[in-house]
């Protein structure tokens, strides 16, 4: 069977040959053309020549994916809406995971150099210093930054934390608990760093004292976490409630809750700072912190497909996630 060809697919699907290469390419047609073409390609079994399209063009047709561990299920909505985007846009994502080490990162990222990837969707282990501003300057390809600022060195979508925290804070106030604890990951990443700030300022605006046990910010690993919560709930001043800051927080007070016997929320009130089916479902459902993981994913390829895609230098950018606080069943008003 001779191998059909895009003049081919043109002409079954009734368009030119520019729509076809248009419509292969990820790119905007009228409404009704698109699945005509698709539906004459399907019908040829053609099969569009992208590497020869990539040699013409000197690119890879390949965006890589760099986060900082792959044990994040929360992640998966970013994921999947990530690459759908980049995939009807005519490119293929490659995930790849540093495990919380820098040197793992730095070798990513330079192997991801030497590929020549068409752009970058970037969690840092940390953005504190000039560590990632270094690596920034090094990469050289539009790149966007997840969760992570660089002194506008490159785009960036990130969540807004400290809203997240402030209405945890607020809520466990209104509910009477003076002793409230943030778990968190360390404030060498940005998360971390606004995680802390939100929570001091709803902290004294609530009239609560803080001091230096109710802030956990050192953890990254699970079991690591759990111990330090069990340690902190058996101290001689435990805290009546805790915000879980993070993506992988929440499984280490449950586990450490159901170790030490406590009870959720009668011995302890708990706010998860991202929304998980985990949360949802567990008895009872965690009260979380809330924000679409899945638009943050399509916003994140879109802003780098454009920066792929422009034809003249482009202001750097920034898009802010919006949270809400979802309240379930975790939180009890306590009286003392």
């Amino acid at each position: 069977m001779k191998k059909a060809t895009v003049r081919d697919v043109a002409s079954k699907a009734q368009v030119s040959t520019a729509t076809v290469s248009r419509v292969v390419h990820g790119q905007r047609v009228r409404p009704g053309v698109k699945e005509r073409v698709e539906a004459a390609m399907a019908a040829l079994q053609y099969r569009p020549n992208l590497a020869a399209r990539n040699l013409r063009t000197n690119a890879s047709g390949i965006i890589a994916c760099v986060i900082r561990g792959l044990l994040m299920p929360e992640l998966s909505p970013f994921i999947r809406a990530a690459e759908s985007e980049l995939r009807a846009a005519g490119y293929t994502l490659l995930l790849a995971s540093s495990n919380e080490e820098a040197e793992t990162q730095k070798e990513l990222i330079e192997r991801i150099m030497r590929q020549g990837v068409d752009g970058l969707l970037f969690t840092a282990t940390s953005d504190e210093g000039n560590v990632l501003k270094n690596t920034m300057e090094n990469i050289g390809l539009p790149t966007v930054l997840l969760d992570r600022e660089a002194d506008f060195l490159a785009d960036s979508s990130v969540v807004d934390h400290q809203n997240g925290i402030r209405l945890a804070v607020d809520y466990l106030a209104s509910l009477g608990h003076r002793r409230i604890c943030l778990l968190t990951v360390p404030q060498s990443m940005r998360p971390g760093r606004e995680r802390v700030l939100a929570f001091n300022h709803a902290l004294a605006a609530n009239g609560i004292a803080a001091d230096e046990t109710i802030i956990q910010d050192h953890f990254l690993d699970g079991a690591q976490a759990a111990l330090g919560v069990a340690q902190l709930l058996e101290s001689a001043n435990p805290p009546t409630a805790i915000i879980s800051g993070g993506m992988t927080l929440l499984s280490s007070v449950l586990r450490a809750t159901n170790m030490l016997g406590r009870k959720i929320p009668q011995d302890l009130s708990i706010v998860a700072g991202c929304d998980s089916e985990l949360a949802e479902i567990f008895t009872p459902s965690i009260t979380t912190i809330r924000w679409d993981v899945w638009q943050w994913g399509t916003i994140s390829a879109r802003l780098l497909l454009e920066r792929i895609g422009a034809k003249a230098p482009l202001e750097k950018r920034q898009w802010i996630m919006p949270t809400e606080l979802v309240v379930r069943n975790s939180c009890m008003r306590i009286h003392r």
